[in-house]
């Protein structure tokens, strides 16, 4: 069962304040900055779709931006183990993985975790 909550008269406008604020600042953001991406080039961030799924190392072959750009080879930081096919998230062929370029090495965002003695 649900709880239902109440709400004041007073409270209500608070929220329609609320909402036509946010509209009025909705209205005045530049197109072209709400849908910005977060792999923009000044972030450093990059997209990265996997070529394959994951195998017995750290390291998996990608694809950078598209699922047909550039072929980079990116390494996953691995919590208890050191295989991805043994951790999760899971990582599949096409998958989108979020990384950045450390002085040469591809490193993804994404911590994965080892689930070989659960």
């Amino acid at each position: 069962m649900s709880k239902q909550y109440a709400l004041s008269e007073r409270d209500y406008h608070r929220v329609q304040a609320l909402l036509r604020f946010f509209d009025r600042q909705r209205a005045n953001i530049h197109p072209d900055y709400r849908r910005r991406s977060i792999a923009v080039a000044e972030s450093g961030l990059q997209k990265a779709y996997a070529a394959a799924a994951a195998g017995g190392t750290n390291k998996i072959a990608c694809t950078l931006n598209t699922t047909d750009g550039a072929a980079i080879t990116v390494s996953c930081n691995i919590f208890g183990g050191s295989a991805l096919n043994n951790a999760i998230p899971r990582i599949a062929s096409g998958n989108l993985l979020t990384v950045w370029n450390d002085s040469g090495t591809w490193r993804a965002i994404d911590n994965f975790m080892d689930v070989g003695n659960c």
